[in-house]
């Protein structure tokens, strides 16, 4: 009933019995009163506070609030106060990373995602769900998806591991191997030969080895690896086949991000989290997370497969990695 825009008359006539007020009261002198003019009052802009990158990050906040049980009503009005996993300086990297290193040219339709979680407690620290959350609202890290690729190779390398399978344990690298009746393409219809370790299959992402792999250690086993690593079982795609470790399943980002961050915390595996905690207007704790970590493989393996991938990195398709300076494990995935 007071705003500028259609109130100012009412608006003007307060302000006036407030500063008499403060003059009765001895708070204001009556000199200082005399002194002040009702102010000029901008015009009221909407603010943007979800335009940019900024607008995933809390919308993403939101949603985990909800999950939580507290309305959008309450959310908006009871003066709740949340702390989210998001860190400043790593979510400025991870925009900046995009920025730097994203095509230019021939982007029509491409969609570009990022996840940053910390291993061992599933707290998303970055994440880049696009360029500007007001032009599209599509979330890339969290909502859409994508095939996966190669990157869902070593939650076959886990299964084999787990299986008696060694990285010296040897595959045909040719291309065009046939596995049952599916005849298996290498990546620009490369062979390696008709013997290649497993670790060198990891390092250069030769499929026909991996196809090979899957099928002697059992497509349900690998299937339950990638589940067990923190693949959502209801992820597109999510059904046992020959082609399935070369990544026919189309999880979201951060589902790949958390399944590898199992590996880099020696096999704890914890589900992604945005918020760390919520206060009441109050001041009392409404919600405190604690992660509960799930061993979901033993450090041995854990640790081989993160071998593996830091072989991706210093020999294998991952090289780019390299300009990191640090030690680094991954994988590609076309």
């Amino acid at each position: 009933g007071l705003s500028p825009e259609e109130h100012l008359e009412a608006l003007t006539v307060r302000w006036n019995y407030v500063l008499d007020g403060m003059v009765a009261q001895g708070w204001l002198t009556q000199a200082d009163r005399d002194a002040l003019v009702f102010p000029d009052i901008a015009p009221y802009e909407p603010g943007q506070m979800f335009g940019g990158t900024k607008g995933y990050l809390l919308e993403q906040a939101r949603q985990a609030v909800y999950d939580l049980g507290i309305s959008e009503d309450e959310l908006n009005r009871a003066g709740y106060s949340v702390v989210t996993t998001f860190n400043q300086a790593a979510q400025e990297a991870a925009v900046a990373a995009v920025k730097a290193e994203g095509p230019d040219t021939g982007t029509d339709g491409l969609r570009i995602g990022l996840a940053a979680v910390r291993p061992g407690t599933g707290e998303v620290v970055a994440m880049y769900g696009g360029a500007d959350y007001l032009e599209n609202q599509v979330n890339n890290a969290t909502q859409a998806i994508g095939q996966a690729g190669s990157t869902f190779k070593p939650f076959t390398l886990a299964a084999a591991l787990e299986n008696n399978v060694s990285l010296a344990t040897t595959f045909s690298g040719k291309n065009k191997t046939k596995v049952d009746n599916y005849v298996v393409v290498n990546y620009g219809d490369r062979s390696f030969g008709s013997k290649i370790t497993l670790l060198k299959a990891t390092e250069n992402s030769v499929n026909s080895a991996y196809v090979q792999c899957a099928k002697q250690v059992g497509l349900d086993t690998v299937m339950k690896s990638a589940v067990r690593a923190g693949i959502p079982q209801d992820a597109v795609g999510m059904e046992p086949n020959l082609a399935f470790t070369l990544g026919t399943a189309s999880p979201h980002v951060v589902d790949i991000a958390g399944a590898y961050a199992t590996f880099a915390a020696r096999g704890l595996q914890v589900k992604p989290v945005y918020v760390t905690k919520v206060t009441s207007s109050g001041g009392g704790a409404y919600f405190t997370y604690q992660p509960e970590p799930v061993q979901a493989f033993s450090t041995d393996i854990a640790d081989t497969v993160s071998y593996a991938l830091q072989k991706v990195v210093t020999d294998g398709t991952g090289a780019a990695a390299k300009a990191l300076g640090r030690p680094a494990a991954g994988k590609t995935g076309t």
